[in-house]
């Protein structure tokens, strides 16, 4: 969590959003699996159906229906937050939210029927986040509400800090160390008042799961946290070369002042960046290329242009993710086979290896090994079509597929390069 002080108030980003049955204090205890260090602070969401009309009959309501969002600190607060997605959730307007904080990292939290959506209101950065937004944006048919220094196709004007003083906020509320929320002692006299047979009848025991259905959940629970870490994992490597292709048939390396410096591109979208070449240069012939696809910068020297790109993602099944999959050739030995099979490309950063088992408990819940490994190789060189194909044919010789790509052709200021960023996923 990361707290923003907006106006006098002090707002939470970053919240954990989980759907709610039963009890918040419950459900927190069990998306955090057991986890009882730190202090939490929660907000609720109603997220019930309006009542139907008069004169109709109303469904009977069987269950609670709440979204609620949670944080754990490693101290106590003086004075709780309010959180910022609960805050643009009282607005009533459906869309994916988009900012700056302060420290320039971004965040974003998606809006759905006047609550939050889960697995939103994320902080991250400018890479993921865009990535992130764009794929949810199609996938949940939300509008992008971004600042006009976010650069992101289509979105409607966005500012953080007027609309979060516009709103009305309830601060978080404190979980006690025992699981029980803070309530009024009134509340408290009440229930001790209950009978323990009222009570019993009232509010009947929980039913207990099995040892098959517990494993059962906590395969479920692995499976959905192993697909939401390799989202952005393509089925194949060809989306690189539909990516190049469009690019070249698309974006023409000079127009009337301006060059193309470069583009960037994931399985969803490819961004290329345009700049002035002098201090003569017209807008309009691009404009009436790109129509709202162009998006000019605060520097008013540079522009950028979006690429849609429909690329078939990895959704990992329970069986392929049973299966033992060991790596055809160890990440070293691929890395050192780089420069031969890449037209002398170096290794760009550091390799970085994920152990999703382990993160996830995979071991509890009775899955095998699984391991994520990413690694970025750079060229600096032109890249042609040629290349490129033995570039792609040596990345999945060696399992991986690549998740972002970044060309030159050297016609702007940016000499011709390339870099590739390369994932697999191996037992």
């Amino acid at each position: 969590m990361q707290l923003e002080t907006i106006d006098k108030r002090t707002f939470a980003f970053g919240l954990t959003w989980i759907q709610s049955h039963d009890s918040a204090a419950d459900d927190i205890v069990s998306a955090r699996k057991g986890d009882d260090d730190g202090f939490i602070f929660y907000t609720e969401l109603d997220a019930s159906v309006p009542a139907p009309a008069k004169g109709r009959k109303a469904g009977k309501q069987t269950e609670r229906d709440v979204v609620v969002g949670f944080a754990v600190l490693a101290q106590k607060l003086r004075h709780a937050p309010c959180s910022a997605a609960a805050a643009l959730a009282t607005l009533k307007q459906d869309g994916l939210f988009v900012a700056q904080l302060t420290d320039s990292s971004w965040w974003y939290c998606g809006i759905k029927g006047g609550v939050v959506v889960p697995d939103t209101d994320l902080i991250g950065s400018p890479d993921l986040i865009l990535h992130t937004v764009t794929a949810m944006s199609a996938g949940l048919e939300l509008p992008v509400f971004a600042g006009d220094d976010l650069a992101f196709v289509n979105s409607e004007p966005f500012d953080l800090q007027d609309t979060l003083r516009r709103t009305k906020c309830r601060p978080m509320r404190k979980l006690s160390s025992g699981g029980i929320p803070m309530m009024p002692l009134i509340a408290i006299v009440v229930v001790a008042g209950v009978g323990f047979f009222g009570y019993r009848t009232a509010f009947p025991p929980k039913p207990k799961l099995t040892p098959a259905q517990q494993q059962a959940l906590l395969r479920q629970s692995y499976i959905a946290s192993v697909n939401g870490a390799v989202q952005n994992l393509p089925v194949t490597s060809r989306w690189v070369l539909q990516a190049y292709k469009q690019a070249r048939n698309t974006l023409p390396p000079y127009m009337t002042g301006w060059a193309l410096d470069g583009v960037s591109c994931t399985p969803h979208a490819c961004m290329a960046t345009y700049a002035t070449t002098g201090p003569t240069f017209a807008l309009s012939p691009l404009l009436a290329r790109f129509g709202m696809r162009l998006k000019v910068l605060r520097d008013h020297h540079s522009a950028t242009v979006v690429l849609p790109l429909q690329t078939p993602m990895v959704v990992l099944s329970e069986s392929y993710l049973r299966a033992e999959r060991p790596s055809s050739m160890s990440l070293l030995d691929w890395v050192g086979s780089v420069p031969v099979l890449m037209g002398g490309a170096k290794i760009n950063g550091n390799l970085l290896e994920n152990d999703l088992a382990q993160q996830f408990s995979a071991p509890a819940a009775g899955m095998p090994p699984l391991v994520m490994e990413q690694v970025s190789v750079k060229g600096d060189v032109f890249l042609d079509p040629v290349l490129l194909r033995e570039v792609v044919g040596a990345g999945s010789r060696g399992g991986f597929a690549p998740v972002q790509f970044a060309f030159s052709f050297g016609d702007g200021k940016v000499p011709p390069s390339w870099r590739m960023t390369w994932t697999r996923l191996h037992g």
